[in-house]
């Protein structure tokens, strides 16, 4: 019971990584289109404006 539920909770904890690993590889693409603000990025993509301004800050390039 107890490998079964550490498994579980390994398993959610990847797979919460990995769609957040997602999330920020779409925003960085939408930063760089250069077509969307702040605002709206972290609304898309479900991270905090805080986040979003972060990876702005460690693209190349104009930042919006």
């Amino acid at each position: 019971q107890e490998d079964i539920e550490l498994f579980f909770g390994v398993y959610t904890e990847l797979f919460t990584v990995s769609k957040k690993a997602e999330r920020i590889k779409i925003a960085q693409r939408i930063i760089s289109s250069e077509k969307f603000t702040y605002d709206e990025i972290a609304y898309f993509t479900n991270l905090t404006l805080e986040k979003i301004k972060t990876l702005t800050n460690n693209e190349k390039g104009p930042a919006l």
